[in-house]
């Protein structure tokens, strides 16, 4: 059975914050066509403009500050929560700004969510 590719960056907390689907899914197209080294990723999603991502390095950059995270691909079950595209998000200090968890505490939450537990 074959996985779904899920692309992920390493957080503040060093913690694997998964992208949004559709730039996920863009991200592991590119990669698979092998043309680009460096792809900023305002291409993909604008609210992510100030970010470059590097295939080589596997790295993404935040173009002003010149800091540098780790990303990852990661292949999930198909059958998994965040193979099926699903994410967790909270709502920040700011109404309407969302951030999404990492994905150890998306798999705890979804866990908790599909066994109709109250709180986890």
């Amino acid at each position: 059975m074959a996985g779904v590719v899920v692309w992920s960056y390493k957080n503040n907390r060093d913690l694997w914050s998964v992208y949004e689907p559709n730039v996920s899914s863009e991200l592991e197209k590119l990669f698979c066509q092998r043309h680009q080294q460096n792809v900023n990723l305002g291409t993909i999603s604008p609210n992510l403009s100030c970010y470059e991502v590097n295939f080589l390095q596997m790295t993404q950059r935040t173009i002003s500050s010149g800091s540098v995270r780790d990303i990852k691909r990661n292949v999930c079950d198909p059958a998994s929560a965040v193979g099926q595209g699903v994410i967790w998000e909270f709502e920040g200090d700011q109404p309407s700004q969302w951030s999404t968890y990492d994905l150890e505490t998306m798999d705890v939450i979804e866990s908790g969510f599909s066994k109709d537990r109250k709180s986890v």
